[in-house]
């Protein structure tokens, strides 16, 4: 095997457990957790990145459930302040119970 064939799989091999490390780190979190916003005016992100679609927004003093982690972002479940939608036509309406 040559010099450079050798650099090239180590390279390879050090990428690889340097993208692994999040995951190596965060190995002892115990999920699922419940955290406190820290400030205010945080963006909830449908992904984890900070280019992605914003959900909603939390602010200080707020719990939020972690699920799991992935590299420097918390997945979480959505709080229950959060606005979505659903297409009127894929819904279909509950009729009333009548109490007993």
């Amino acid at each position: 095997m040559s010099y450079s064939f050798l650099k090239k799989i180590l390279a390879s091999v050090l990428f690889l457990l340097i993208m692994q490390a999040p995951s190596v780190f965060s190995a002892d979190q115990n999920f699922p957790f419940r955290g406190i916003v820290t400030v205010n005016n945080i963006n909830i992100r449908a992904d984890s990145t900070v280019t992605s679609q914003i959900i909603c927004t939390v602010n200080k003093g707020d719990r939020l459930e972690v699920v799991s982690e992935r590299y420097d972002w918390y997945k979480i479940t959505l709080p229950h302040k959060a606005s979505l939608y659903i297409k009127k036509t894929w819904l279909k309406t509950e009729e009333a119970r009548t109490m007993r």
